[in-house]
């Protein structure tokens, strides 16, 4: 027989199950500037870039996009509100540039170990962010908890960091510039098991729930 002390507690139990925070679920989509691809007249270019603004306008009013942004040079990310990485290739070829393979395209399952997402509030103010990239090394071993606690404790300005797919890749997205120097103090980097890429990103302020 459950008394009123017993119930309590089962009631506060339940309580607190109840609102624990759940992970989103994301996929992360690189645009690889792609060297070789087909040179077309500038009005065909043009025609498809607006077809690919207006497909990520579409996407996020639908609450499928949640962020997008271009790497200065050429490529970009989008992030989606989705686990499926098969669901997410499906809404990437509805964009008309990606069935033109205007990009080298790289999907992956997106685990967010440190920051938040969030949907920038129009008018969007666009600002650029240090964006790391960092890639095993091939038949990396090691337990990569110590990179995911080195992205978390790196500076108070990292934006975000997680950890993509199940092959050792993860990034890091920073609010200051970075020296080369300070990453390379990562132990896994200092060893030659991850290899980092640095890249400028454009894109809304807000987009990692930042002020």
């Amino acid at each position: 027989m459950l008394t009123e002390n017993k119930m309590n507690k089962l009631l506060l139990c339940l309580l607190l199950f109840s609102t624990e925070a759940v992970a989103q679920p994301y996929v992360f989509v690189f645009l690889n500037k792609k060297t070789d691809k087909a040179v077309l007249a500038k009005e065909e270019e043009d025609k498809l870039m607006e077809g690919h603004m207006n497909n990520m306008k579409r996407l996020g009013q639908e609450g499928k996009l949640q962020i997008a942004g271009p790497f200065e040079g050429g490529g970009g990310i989008f992030v989606f509100n989705s686990g499926s990485v098969a669901e997410v290739s499906s809404w990437v070829e509805s964009d008309p540039a990606v069935k033109a393979k205007r990009w080298n395209l790289e999907i992956f399952p997106f685990e967010v170990v440190h920051g938040s997402l969030c949907k920038a509030a129009e008018p969007f103010e666009m600002t650029m962010y240090s964006f790391v990239r960092f890639d095993a090394t091939v038949g990396l071993m090691e337990d990569l908890q110590s990179h995911v606690m080195f992205m978390k404790n790196f500076r108070s300005d990292v934006l975000i960091a997680g950890k993509l797919g199940s092959a050792g890749l993860s990034l890091m997205i920073v609010k200051g510039k970075l020296e080369d120097s300070e990453v390379e103090a990562d132990p896994l980097v200092k060893s030659k098991a991850l290899t980092p890429t640095y890249k400028s990103l454009y894109i809304a302020k807000g987009s990692f729930c930042e002020k």
